[in-house]
């Protein structure tokens, strides 16, 4: 039954934000023993797990949902939106490209195997190659989407 469960796409987004706000309010007990790397690295970690276990989608959802997080609870000025070091910014950047390379990883890894995941130009290769066999115009798709900075797409209609 939990294998079911996990396997479906709402639950990665359910698990995937509970745990950046688990994680939140953990590192938030701590108070001013934690400072704001070991708190991006505990983030990093839950992205990094998520866009494995359920892919690019629910990985940037939990990117964003960390930054908010981040930003509002570890950052100062503390409880606001506002970003005053410009360094910060990396730390977005960081989750996003996280989020979306290692989506792609898993992606690579889950439908052509572990020898595929360090040659990414083998997924675009084999899409094109489908595309050719099942689109009418394989130039302008409607089956297999691309999702800028996602990935792949099916479109059953």
């Amino acid at each position: 039954m939990w294998l079911k469960l996990f396997n479906k796409t709402w639950f990665g987004y359910c698990a995937a934000i509970s745990a950046i706000f688990a994680a939140t309010g953990l590192l938030k007990l701590f108070g001013e023993h934690i400072n704001a790397t070991t708190v991006a690295l505990a983030f990093l970690l839950i992205i990094l797990f998520v866009a494995t276990a359920w892919g690019s989608r629910p990985a940037v959802v939990v990117s964003l949902v960390g930054i908010i997080c981040f930003n509002f609870f570890f950052l100062p000025p503390f409880r606001t939106f506002a970003i005053r070091d410009p360094h910060n910014w990396l730390a977005f950047v960081a989750f996003m490209i996280t989020a979306i390379t290692v989506g792609q990883l898993s992606l690579l890894g889950a439908v052509w195997g572990g020898d595929f995941t360090e040659q990414t130009e083998y997924l675009r290769v084999f899409i094109g190659q489908l595309r050719k066999k099942i689109e009418p115009d394989p130039s302008n798709p409607r089956y297999i989407l691309t999702e800028p900075w996602i990935g792949y797409r099916f479109n059953p209609e």
